[in-house]
């Protein structure tokens, strides 16, 4: 195992490729800027004699940096200066980088042309390697838009340095691993090796969860603003000074208007109606009054099913209008601004469930803008403009932000238990990658649809335990998962999975023996976890494989995924059964189903565990399907 080693300023670096200058205390190049994003780490190269300049007092941040140039840098960063070549000036660097195992002369067809980020990342990723421990990074595979464009050989050391915050994205959460890198971008790789503090974390789930929080506040503010813009219209017409900021003042302002609507009909049908002028459309029968007063004049519409009101603004600016059916079902304000051509409408409709609202913005050619719908239990919203839709049920919040007319985009969801889910949309469906966060902090990033973790995932639970794999279901059906312990190092439980098979697994077994020894070896060496032994250990998780072999406790999914990711690993066909331990099915349970040399049995090593020194029982070892389903309910058999 490699010695990290502890990095000073005194290392010598690279001086990147130009006419050297002496090194300055402070940046004095005539291309460098406070303003530029690369500014911090020139300059701390700079302080710290590492980097220099042209001759012409220019950095030339832009410039292209060449892969020996590069290479360079990496073998002098590890304190190492072979000096120059004697015919070409790098090979010295390029041995030494090859003799430290930094460098694969597969990986390049030149050393004379620029490097490309994908290749930087070849580079630096392997110096990681020889400085320090890896920690989990293929979750980081979900956090890049063009991940699936990499190169394949270069993929792995992108989501290293990503992970590490070496080399990360752009704005835009791409890559752009084919493109070259430039001398800023060197600089700034350089000065993020050397100094920890200067490392960029990047989170693209984090990011989505912000971006639509925020389009959460702008639909509300958006709603809340219009209703103040109808509560004007409605001071127009009723002068009520009621304050009209949510649904709930629709009601009021509906039996205040037709109160003063009926009296104003009575009135004219009394002859009191002074200024107002009558008509009736001979085709349709509707009747109407019209009245011109300064500044306002007004239109009373009678039709057999329905009334109307509408009201204008003289200046021609503002029209407002109040429509109602006279059988109950449906009543609508409106108010409508003439100079700007935008108008809005918050209507009532009556059903047997009660009464839902309609909040909507238009223009003269229709709808635009704002829609909400006010349910009786849950508010939709909808901004055409921004093309942001939110949904919320009690403590249920969804959050949509779309891209295109397909409907693909990013999405948010709060559910009332406390989990939530950030992931990207596609179709109008939760199809892509995305991230599923309980409440206990346990999170599941991968290939969703429908928010089940279908397919490439990484399970990360609170303690810092980490399963990487193939998913169905948040259920590992991968024959080469991965896992981390707690603060472990990438690598430590696949250590542990091979001590386990090695010590249990001998070359003259045939497949049935080599179940049974993966099964007696949990039996003696697994004690499940009763209520006692978790609550003295409350900060473990207890039905992922770490907790059953690291921790030597579990339950009956750490036990049935443990003994799953076991037989998998030396090529015997497992998979996870979850139903019920009775045929009540009032107890959940999880098991195996695993293909012994003469077909597939079920075997649950939790129920053959009786917890009493080196006793193992078998009577749960190679039960028939038929047998099985007699005693349990099984409810799915994960990946099969």
């Amino acid at each position: 195992m490699k010695t990290k080693r502890l990095w000073v300023f005194t290392i010598i670096l690279i001086i990147l490729a130009g006419t050297p200058v002496v090194a300055q205390s402070t940046v004095s190049f005539s291309d460098v800027r406070p303003t530029d994003w690369f500014y911090s780490d020139v300059s701390f190269l700079v302080e710290n004699g590492i980097v220099n300049g042209f001759g012409d007092g220019t950095f030339r941040p832009g410039d292209k940096v060449g892969v020996d140039a590069f290479i360079k840098m990496m073998v002098t960063s590890l304190g190492h200066d072979p000096g120059i070549g004697s015919g070409y000036w790098a090979s010295n660097y390029i041995e030494t980088a090859e003799e430290l195992g930094i460098l694969n002369p597969d990986w390049f067809d030149s050393y004379t042309r620029p490097i490309e980020r994908g290749e930087m990342a070849l580079l630096t990723a392997s110096t990681i390697v020889y400085l320090e421990n890896l920690q989990p990074y293929r979750q980081y595979e979900f956090h890049l838009e063009d991940y699936s464009g990499i190169d394949t050989a270069e993929q792995e050391a992108v989501l290293i340095n990503v992970s590490k915050g070496i080399i990360t994205g752009y704005e835009d959460y791409t890559f752009r691993a084919d493109r070259t890198a430039t001398r800023a971008e060197a600089a700034t790789m350089v000065s993020r090796i050397i100094d920890e503090t200067r490392r960029k974390g990047m989170d693209y789930f984090e990011d989505m969860r912000m971006l639509l929080a925020n389009k959460e506040w702008e639909l509300q503010q958006k709603a809340m603003d219009d209703f103040e813009i109808l509560d004007g219209a409605m001071e127009a017409l009723l002068n009520t000074g009621i304050t009209m900021d949510s649904t709930g003042a629709f009601d009021t302002y509906r039996m205040t208007f037709e109160h003063n609507l009926f009296t104003t009909l009575q009135n004219i049908a009394l002859g009191a109606g002074d200024g107002w002028q009558s008509s009736v459309n001979s085709g349709t029968g509707t009747e109407y009054y019209a009245k011109t007063d300064d500044p306002y004049g007004g239109i009373i519409s009678v039709a057999e099913d329905a009334i109307s009101y509408s009201e204008y603004n003289l200046a021609n600016t503002w029209s407002y209008m109040y429509e109602m059916d006279l059988n109950g079902g449906y009543s609508v304000i409106q108010a409508y601004d003439k100079v700007n051509k935008r108008g809005l409408q918050l209507s009532a409709i009556t059903t047997t469930s009660g009464t839902d609202h309609h909040l909507q913005e238009f223009v003269d050619d229709g709808n635009s803008g704002l829609s909400v719908d006010y349910y009786e239990n849950h508010d939709y919203y909808y901004d055409s403009d921004s093309n942001v839709a939110m949904h919320i049920e009690g403590d249920y919040l969804q959050v949509q932000a779309y891209d295109n007319a397909l409907g693909d985009g990013v999405c948010f969801i709060m559910f009332p238990d406390g989990a939530s889910y950030v992931g990207k949309l596609t179709g109008y469906g939760y199809l892509g990658s995305g991230q599923l966060e309980y409440e206990d902090g346990t999170r599941f990033i991968g290939r969703f649809k429908n928010l089940s973790l279908n397919g490439d995932g990484v399970l990360i639970y609170p303690n810092g335990t980490v399963l990487e794999g193939e998913f169905e279901d948040t259920f590992a059906i991968s024959r080469h998962a991965e896992i981390t312990g707690p603060e472990g190092t990438l690598g430590d439980f696949d250590r542990l999975l091979d001590v386990v098979i090695s010590e249990s697994i001998k070359d003259f077994m045939n497949n049935n023996a080599k179940i049974k020894a993966l099964h007696d070896y949990l039996v003696l060496n697994v004690e499940y976890a009763s209520n006692t032994i978790q609550n003295e250990l409350s900060d473990l998780d207890y039905n992922n494989p770490y907790a059953a072999l690291a921790e030597g406790s579990s339950v009956c999914l750490g036990y049935a995924q443990t003994l799953n990711l076991l037989l998998n690993r030396i090529g015997i066909e497992s998979y996870v059964v979850i139903g019920d331990a009775d045929k009540d099915g009032d107890d959940d349970h999880a098991w195996n189903y695993v293909r012994f040399d003469d077909g597939f049995y079920h075997v649950d090593a939790t129920w053959d565990d009786p917890d009493m020194g080196n006793r193992i029982d078998s009577r749960f070892f190679k039960v028939s399907d038929s047998q099985m389903r007699v005693q349990r309910n099984v409810t799915a058999i994960i990946g099969l």
